[in-house]
């Protein structure tokens, strides 16, 4: 998802995924140039080029799109339901969900904030304990911060015992906030309880100004330690 803007979907000729009566099936050509180990491992080894990876994501992602938004539709027909609700690894692509939301036949598309095998696994215990122990099950999920209130004292003890952090307490903490994103410093924000699933919702994030031509790049270096492709929400 990341890598596809660098990238031409259709250079490497690879054909789209093969959808038929809600199943998806994997052409041969897509099986084949997945054994060429060598040519698809620019950010591993140095192997190939940034230019086949990235033509290789597009298509990823290219097909997958185009797969996915089969899927609804065939889903929608089947159902006439109004609201889609996606679960699953793939439910983490923001790009194709946003394709969704806008080109598919669902009025609304849902997606739950940890759709990933964490989640999946979670939904299982508790549709077990419903459906098949036949337990009253009464938690209702009302925010996506599910996380125990962080200890400030054990926070402040962890912070200082080496003595070489110094913590400073501002009673305008956002104007400091806004002051130094302006000077081009970096933010990592720790605020109340923190979020289920792998995207950031604003109680654990990193915020810096996206006016600085660099920024991205030095985060994705620097602080994520993490490929230069990978974009930041703004």
């Amino acid at each position: 998802m990341g890598w596809t803007p660098y990238g031409n979907p259709h250079a490497l000729r690879l054909p789209k995924l093969s959808v038929e009566d809600g199943n998806v099936f994997i052409p041969n050509e897509w099986l084949e140039i997945f054994q060429d180990n060598r040519r698809f491992q620019y950010f591993k080894d140095g192997a190939g080029t940034f230019e086949d990876c990235a033509d290789l994501a597009a298509a990823g992602q290219f097909c997958f799109e185009q797969a996915q938004s089969a899927l609804a539709e065939w889903l929608h027909k089947k159902t006439r339901a109004e609201v889609l609700c996606l679960t699953g690894g793939t439910a983490l692509n923001c790009v194709s969900n946003g394709k969704l939301l806008r080109d598919s036949s669902f009025k609304d598309v849902f997606v739950p904030p940890s759709p990933h095998d964490g989640g999946t696994a979670m939904g299982c215990a508790i549709y077990g304990q419903i459906e098949i122990l036949d337990t009253q099950y009464d938690f209702r999920r009302f925010d996506d911060f599910l996380a125990p209130e962080p200890d400030l004292s054990r926070l402040v003890e962890l912070l200082t015992k080496d003595g070489e952090i110094t913590l400073e307490q501002s009673e305008y903490l956002f104007d400091s906030i806004v002051e130094l994103l302006i000077s081009g410093r970096i933010i990592a924000l720790y605020y109340g309880r923190s979020e289920l699933g792998p995207r950031a919702l604003g109680n654990r994030s990193i915020l810096a100004d996206p006016r600085h031509p660099a920024m991205k790049d030095w985060i994705n270096k620097y602080v994520k330690g993490r490929e230069l492709f990978r974009p930041l929400a703004l």
